[in-house]
């Protein structure tokens, strides 16, 4: 069936890795540096070790994946075989026999690796690559779970150390790099593996509002119909994403992901900013369900008018003057004395201080994970 919302919803997915990482251009050329002899034709004499340092959903493993993607094309115009091997330690190496298992398979069904030890296993696989005249590139990803698995250490021992091994394939392995999310891995590396990774690190720093920006607009136009997107929609994500997320680019993409299921199975024409809201309900819960009963009369009136101001504007925030003009005319309606704009705006602080609403200024109040129109349901039986 056509979906009247996306055009390839797998496009969103965290496990997708686009033609190109907006804001990732400079850490991929670097990268691609150390490397620069696959590129030309030329031969690489020994294993490059790399360091990819930087927080949860700062573009790491895509990179490293992409990187692998173009490495491999460029391989086979200059007329060799070379194969990326990516590794999740945190999922692949719970004993060395496991990593190196998974490993095999990845690269050839033809191994076969029955119960030897973890040394045997490592040479039959640098063996293969020699027979076969393949190369290899290896990604170490989650390499901090090394503080908890002891078995990783020496994982990073046997593949720094090809040049010290007999083995005829170690000249094999033309790279190898090691994702951790900050540095301090190195500080649970046996002594004797801390010299042989090298110091070559390059930084993801966490993404900025605008980077994610730019990020989700990019993969939005590949995966939602124009059309679909509604105003204020991938703004709102950015900043939720940038403030409550720590840049994490998965968080946000999971959320526009999640609306847009969200806005199909309820039948609306485009993805809104409510949808947005909903999904963060759901995800995270409603923080202040307790709190409304504590609610005075005023309290509720002035929620009820930002909720009215922001369903009018259809924008994640709205300006404190347009909450006060809700305000007027919600007291009218109801015949309620108003309180003074000096007391609009202590109640709106105390609302905000108790995170019921986020208030940033008189330019910017809104609520996050609040479906508004059950909160105004909620509101509006009281």
């Amino acid at each position: 069936m056509v979906s009247r919302i996306f055009l390839d919803r797998d496009k969103l997915s965290t496990r997708y890795i686009p033609e190109k990482l907006p804001h990732r251009e400079k850490q991929l050329h670097l990268l691609g540096l150390f490397f620069s002899e696959i590129i030309e034709g030329r031969e690489i004499l020994y294993t490059r070790i790399i360091q990819l340092i930087g927080p949860l959903g700062s573009g790491k493993t895509s990179s490293t994946l992409l990187l692998g993607k173009r490495l491999e094309h460029k391989a086979r115009e200059n007329g060799f075989p070379l194969v990326h091997l990516y590794s999740n330690l945190k999922l692949e190496a719970a004993t060395r026999f496991l990593f190196y298992k998974n490993l095999a398979e990845k690269l050839s069904r033809k191994i076969v690796l029955r119960s030897i030890s973890a040394e045997e296993q490592f040479k039959i696989i640098l063996d293969y690559l020699s027979k076969e005249d393949i190369y290899a590139l290896i990604t170490l990803d989650e390499i901090d779970v090394l503080k908890k698995n002891s078995h990783v250490s020496q994982i990073v021992y046997d593949l720094s150390r090809l040049s010290e091994t007999l083995s005829r394939g170690a000249s094999r392995i033309l790279g190898l790099l090691l994702v951790a999310r900050n540095r301090e891995w190195r500080k649970y590396l046996d002594p004797a593996v801390k010299s042989t990774v090298g110091q070559f690190v390059i930084e993801f720093p966490r993404y900025s509002y605008r980077q994610i920006l730019d990020i989700l607009a990019y993969r939005a136009s590949q995966a939602i119909r124009s059309e679909c997107l509604g105003e204020g929609v991938l703004e709102f994500i950015s900043e939720v994403t940038s403030d409550y997320a720590e840049g994490d680019i998965r968080y946000a993409l999971d959320l526009l992901l999640y609306a847009g299921i969200l806005a199909e199975n309820e039948g609306s024409a485009k993805i809104t900013v409510n949808h947005v809201r909903k999904v963060l309900k759901a995800t995270s819960g409603l923080p202040y369900s307790e709190s409304l009963e504590e609610l005075n009369a005023d309290d509720r009136i002035l929620l009820l008018s930002l909720i009215k101001a922001l369903k009018t504007s259809g924008k994640p925030y709205v300006t404190l003057s347009r909450v006060k003009q809700h305000y007027q005319v919600l007291c009218e309606e109801r015949n309620l004395e108003r309180i003074s704009d000096e007391e609009i705006e202590l109640t709106i602080q105390k609302l905000s201080d108790r995170g019921i609403i986020e208030a940033r200024g008189p330019a910017k109040i809104g609520l996050h994970n609040a479906d508004i129109d059950a909160l105004e349901k909620i509101l509006l039986k009281q």
